[in-house]
């Protein structure tokens, strides 16, 4: 058979408790003193964070605010738009010519013959350009 060692504890664990590292590995609980002191400093962080807040909101205004200011004044200093006046255009007009010089179809621009001269005067020039193609 064979010799077999007897055990030894090591020295710098022979004074501890065997369940030792198990009891400080768990949890501890919070005496009342110390759960009413996070509860302050918690309370002081909370009335602290809602302070900044406000102070941030109320910078915000105070720069809108200005921003309208200076919108204001640049929308006061504006020119006015100036409508166009209305020019008349020349218009196109369908013209048939009474010989096969020119394709039935073919649009021929006539000037002076806008909405401002009378149906009579469009008329007259409307005889003169076909005679002048005959």
């Amino acid at each position: 058979m064979t010799k077999v060692s007897p055990r030894r504890t090591r020295p710098q664990n022979a004074s501890k408790h065997p369940g030792l590292p198990v009891l400080e590995a768990q949890i501890q609980r919070r005496t009342k003193a110390k759960k009413a002191e996070d509860d302050r400093i918690f309370q002081e962080a909370q009335e602290a964070r809602e302070k900044a807040a406000a102070q941030g909101l109320q910078l915000l205004a105070t720069m809108e605010a200005e921003m309208e200011e200076v919108e204001a004044k640049c929308l006061e200093r504006m020119p006015k738009p100036v409508k166009p006046r209305p020019r008349p255009r020349p218009v196109k007009k369908h013209i048939t010519p009474p010989t096969g010089t020119a394709d039935a179809g073919q649009l021929m621009e006539v000037e002076g013959t806008g909405p401002s001269k009378s149906a009579g005067e469009n008329r007259q020039v409307l005889t003169i350009v076909n005679q002048g193609h005959n």
